[in-house]
């Protein structure tokens, strides 16, 4: 073997260009993500994100064309990390429901597997709790990044689950109650996101044990199942 085979082959100028673009963009986005969860587009200059992401302030018109076209990156990125996040527990359930219309214990059981698969990544994860504060944000003041995160992921999830509550229950899935119950049930996944300060005071503990943990995955378990185990009494017709 001659000596010359041993001498790394130099990568492309224009591979290595792409590679080194890519990783300016992407170390924008997560500069962005933590920036923008903590300080919200206004509180948040591009000085402040050229300095997070170690690059310079040109670098984000270049990749996204302003302040607030980084932002909606942004957007994009969470709803891309969020879909990846429950793929998992989503193709498990439209696998089920391929076989056919389930019965109201396996429509139970399937939307309880959900909910634990979710409060496993509010609990246990820092990084969704990230995410969580940009959510609240736009919850409380939509932007155009909100339309994104609704469009990519939340409308999605929202319609599956009340499809599925639809079963379980025995009501019609496209309901406003179908609808509100769904609302409700990742409600209570999202307090343990954006209120976990709350629930550290009150159990006297700096963080969160692998006992809280456990403990609140069984209790969501019950509220779900003793949630879906209620069907309302007939009301007087409403114009919802």
């Amino acid at each position: 073997m001659s000596a010359s085979s041993n001498i790394p082959t130099p990568e492309p100028a224009e591979d290595g260009r792409e590679r080194r673009s890519e990783e300016t963009r992407e170390a924008l986005i997560q500069a962005g993500v933590e920036l923008f969860g903590d300080y919200g587009v206004q509180g948040t200059t591009s000085r402040m994100l050229a300095s997070a992401s170690q690059t310079n302030i040109a670098a984000i018109n270049y990749h996204f064309g302003s302040k607030e076209g980084l932002y909606l990156a942004v957007a994009g990125w969470i709803a891309e990390r969020m879909e990846e996040r429950l793929r998992g527990a989503r193709e498990s359930a439209l696998k089920i429901l391929q076989e056919g219309p389930p019965n109201a214990e396996t429509a139970i059981r399937i939307v309880s597997n959900v909910i634990d698969h979710v409060a496993g990544l509010m609990v246990d994860s820092d990084e969704v709790r990230t995410w969580a504060r940009i959510i609240v944000r736009e919850q409380t003041k939509p932007t155009l990044a909100f339309d994104i995160l609704y469009r990519e992921r939340m409308e999605k999830s929202q319609k599956n689950l009340a499809r599925l509550i639809g079963f379980a229950v025995g009501i019609d899935p496209t309901s406003a109650e179908a609808k509100i119950r769904a609302h409700a049930l990742m409600g209570q996944l999202l307090v343990f996101a954006i209120s976990r300060e709350s629930l550290l005071r009150a159990l006297d503990t700096p963080k969160l044990t692998s006992a809280h943990r456990h403990l609140i995955r069984r209790i969501l378990k019950r509220h779900v199942e003793a949630c879906l185990a209620v069907k309302l009494p007939d009301a007087k017709p409403s114009v919802i």
